[in-house]
């Protein structure tokens, strides 16, 4: 009896209860695998972001999509993945998503002319709750918003550098402030890791250091002997 608990050979004079119950063991264990296995892989799927549930749950409670309780799934977000694979390097648009929760919000906004095009109005209904939105229009505004923001701070200090007359210890004050500046405004464009922090500082900082010391080499060569 010892011999037979102990191993899973079995005979053609042996009670098969034993290997009934092995063999429902077995199929409940593959079973639970290939279940642990799907649920692996969507928990490796990226989560959706605030603005993209709140859709979802706007969605299908004004359209009153389930009943009896078939809706509480929707209140947790960390319920809900997304799909979609995305190329390059991966990192948001923090612009791109304000201005997606704006239009959200505020679906009177004049700025929704903006950001819809003949495709998008051709989808819409009035009597749907869904608003389409140009993919393009909405990749395209935080580009011409980086670009605005980066000029901004990059040609601010220079101008403050070559019109105002400073010392060396206020431009390297006025140096040291646009670098923290500039270092802000591309964390609000987009997500940057503590790599790309380094870059940044390292080349926004080399441009004006380079620029500091030709505008102290021209003001030293003007200098009356």
């Amino acid at each position: 009896m010892r011999y037979r608990l102990s191993s899973v050979e079995h005979r053609g004079n042996w009670d098969s209860k034993q290997k009934d119950l092995l063999k429902k063991i077995e199929e409940k264990l593959t079973i639970y695998y290939k279940f642990l296995d799907l649920y692996t892989r969507i928990r490796n799927l990226e989560g959706v972001k605030e603005r993209h549930h709140r859709s979802v749950y706007d969605f299908n409670i004004n359209n009153r999509s389930f009943e009896g309780g078939e809706d509480a799934f929707l209140f947790e977000i960390d319920d809900f993945v997304s799909a979609r694979t995305r190329s390059g390097s991966g990192k948001s648009s923090r612009v791109e998503d304000m201005i997606e929760s704006y239009l959200q919000n505020n679906t009177e906004s004049r700025l929704h002319t903006l950001f819809v095009g003949k495709d998008e109005k051709s989808k819409t209904s009035k009597e749907s709750n869904v608003i389409h939105l140009s993919t393009f229009r909405l990749g395209l505004a935080p580009k011409i918003a980086a670009v605005c923001l980066g000029t901004g701070a990059l040609f601010t200090p220079i101008f403050l550098l070559y019109l105002g007359d400073f010392s060396r210890g206020t431009m390297s004050c006025v140096v040291g402030i646009f670098v923290l500046v500039f270092l802000v405004i591309m964390s609000v464009i987009v997500d940057i890791t503590p790599h790309d922090i380094f870059i940044v500082i390292i080349g926004y900082s080399a441009v004006l250091v380079t620029l500091l010391s030709n505008f102290s080499d021209a003001s030293q060569s003007t200098c009356p002997k």
